[in-house]
């Protein structure tokens, strides 16, 4: 296993120091927000400060200890959902990049014009030609491999060829050609060629990946972290936003291991915590908006299996090995919510002998519409985190909604239609998850500050100099991962500064 170097972290700092630009987390939004703005000005040789409540610590140290970080969830927020809701927030060096599954899709272009074609949820203030180049762009730096044709638009193939197929995915590609294709993932689909990541080993053992094959921060971006100018403060937690009049001023944040409390001053400020943290950090900074903190959402999968006559799965080379969108996106969607497939290439067997691997196990991920009954609220009197970290965010999350149930509900009819191409002799539809991790919304993205909380640039309504890239920004949550759309949000925002 490859050794890694840490990133350079906690160099001196005093409460009078002015940056060019304090960055609040080190997951996908913080890191690639850092990664356009070096690129940007590095003739100005700019001073950065980034802030990380969690620790730095190694893959091996997650594979023996089975732990994303350091900092509990429970230490971070508090989950008041009326239903079973999981949330998932990793507080540590390079946040979700750590334990993501490496997914990633591109939203497709109907996703951003939701009312304007269907007249449910809300147009994107951004179109996906406008964010197809930062596309381009989170997917070379994530190394993310693919095929072609796509079910979305590109004007250049994917950095890496695509892993293999199993034999039923063969014959609903060759089916539904441009709409079944193999899964975009950022797992090294090629022998052993680059020194940071090994080729994917196609265990399904991915949430602490033992061979660091898929896309981190810690085995791909750490560098920015070791550039000149770039101070990285480890279990330091932003405290609150500093404003005066319509600017940010800095950040007020705390040395958890002294104890003490400093004011950085700062030319931008960014929040690239996720929708939780962020909304909680500008409530506690005093900043009101009747948005803020509202529409949290994510999206709701099931788990389906399908019985097939003589054709097999299980062929592929990595974990999850194709997308299918043939119940993605039509007209249907004016009256209920989209599927996306996913296919899994973990094997789990059929029971009758000789016929093992006559099966086909998949997710059908199901977009939802945020709501605002679904939110993050602040508790200043919550005693959780003792006297330096007053206050704790709360979610309340309501169920996901008509619009969703209804999906569900035709969602038998619409895999016997979809899966006609194979031979099938039985679909069963298993229980729901609890959702599929992929939190979005509380700092809508819009043109009118009336109704959103950012900009198209990102930057806050009437403070242009306080981003927050994200998936917090999304006005609707498409059936697609999340994770690359966000990635190339934060690219798009730090190339509007």
């Amino acid at each position: 296993m490859r050794a890694r170097r840490r990133p350079a972290e906690n160099a001196q700092v005093g409460s009078d120091t002015h940056y060019d630009l304090i960055v609040v987390g080190t997951s996908f939004a913080g890191t690639f927000f850092l990664h356009k703005y070096l690129e940007r000005f590095a003739q100005r040789q700019p001073r950065i400060l980034v802030l990380e409540r969690g620790s730095n610590q190694t893959l091996e140290w997650r594979l023996e200890t089975g732990k994303a970080g350091d900092v509990p969830e429970s230490e971070t927020f508090a989950n008041r959902t009326p239903e079973r809701k999981h949330w998932s927030a990793h507080v540590t060096f390079g946040g979700n990049s750590n334990v993501w599954w490496a997914c990633a899709p591109r939203f497709m272009p109907n996703d951003f014009r939701m009312q304007t074609l269907y007249g449910v949820g809300t147009d994107w203030p951004i179109s996906y030609e406008q964010l197809d180049p930062y596309y381009e762009q989170a997917e070379e730096l994530m190394s993310v491999s693919g095929g072609s044709p796509t079910p979305y638009p590109r004007r250049k193939p994917y950095p890496l060829p695509p892993h293999l197929l199993g034999e039923a995915e063969e014959a609903l590609a060759r089916a539904y050609p441009g709409e079944f294709i193999p899964l975009p993932s950022a797992r090294w689909s090629l022998p052993l060629t680059n020194p940071a990541r090994a080729q994917c080993c196609a265990s399904g053992v991915c949430t602490f990946c033992p061979i660091d094959a898929k896309f981190t921060i810690l085995n791909s971006m750490a560098d920015l972290y070791r550039r000149p100018g770039v101070e990285l403060r480890l279990g330091c937690p932003a405290l609150a936003v500093e404003t005066r009049g319509n600017m940010a001023t800095g950040v007020t944040w705390l040395d958890q291991a002294g104890g003490t409390r400093h004011t950085s001053r700062a030319d931008i400020v960014v929040l690239g915590a996720n929708p939780i943290i962020n909304a909680f950090l500008l409530m506690r900074s005093g900043l009101a908006h009747p948005r803020l903190g509202k529409r949290l959402c994510d999206q709701r999968s099931t788990f389906v299996s399908v019985k097939l006559a003589g054709l097999t799965s299980f062929g592929g080379s990595t974990s999850l090995t194709s997308h299918g969108y043939m119940l993605y996106d039509g007209a249907f969607r004016s009256e209920h919510a989209g599927f996306l497939l996913e296919i899994d290439n973990m094997p789990r067997f059929r029971v009758e002998q000789n016929r093992w691997r006559e099966v086909l196990h998949f997710k059908a991920i199901a977009e939802v519409l945020p709501s605002e009954s679904s939110y993050v609220g602040m508790d200043s009197s919550d005693p959780a985190n003792g006297p330096n970290l007053p206050g704790r965010p709360y979610t309340h999350y309501e169920q996901d909604g008509d619009y969703t149930e209804r999906a569900f509900a035709a969602l038998p009819a619409l895999l016997e239609r979809a899966l006609a191409p194979l031979p099938v002799e039985a679909i069963e539809i298993q229980g729901r998850s609890l959702g599929e991790g992929h939190m979005a919304g509380t700092t809508m993205m819009g043109n009118d500050p009336a109704s959103s909380v950012v900009d198209r640039n990102l930057a806050w309504h009437g403070i242009p100099n306080l981003v927050l890239p994200g998936s917090g920004v999304f006005p609707t949550m498409p059936p697609a991962n999340p994770t690359l759309t966000l990635a190339a949000l934060a690219l798009w925002a730090a190339d509007r500064i």
